[in-house]
């Protein structure tokens, strides 16, 4: 049985030359040891699919398995540490105030200038949640 709880990846560094350290937002849950048992970081080996993994992406850790094993332990298995779906990542909704915000930026930039055609966007990083407004601008 799994027990996948979902963390988002803070830093990204290396433990050794063949290892990689997620610094993670929240603790996991490891084997208890008199020096402790809980820490905000996993290891994983610097190779695909874990050295693809980037900053502020989320994961899916299954505490079942962290929970028997030390928190030096090299975790390999995808079945333990995996990106985790978008589906599986809440994504925040925006709110009529922070589109108001984006919608008046976007138009105060058009309007400030006559010379140039603008394109806008906003998007909703699907990985992340993060929102992303792009505006550009050529000659007329």
């Amino acid at each position: 049985m799994t027990n996948y709880k979902l963390y988002q990846i803070r830093s990204k560094g290396r433990a050794s030359s063949s290892a990689i350290i997620f610094r993670l937002d929240d603790y996991v849950c490891y084997k208890v040891t008199p020096l402790g048992s809980d820490e905000k970081f996993i290891i994983c080996p610097n190779i695909p699919p874990f050295n693809t993994y980037r900053v502020d992406e989320y994961l899916q850790i299954d505490l079942d398995i962290t929970r028997n094993n030390l928190s030096t332990y090299n975790f390999y298995n995808t079945d333990v540490v995996r990106r985790a779906p978008s589906s599986a990542v809440s994504i925040p909704s925006m709110n009529q105030n922070q589109v108001s915000t984006i919608v008046r930026q976007i138009n105060s930039a058009i309007d400030s200038d006559e010379r140039n055609r603008y394109t806008a966007s906003i998007e909703v990083n699907p990985e992340t949640g993060n929102i992303i407004y792009r505006l550009s601008g050529e000659r007329k």
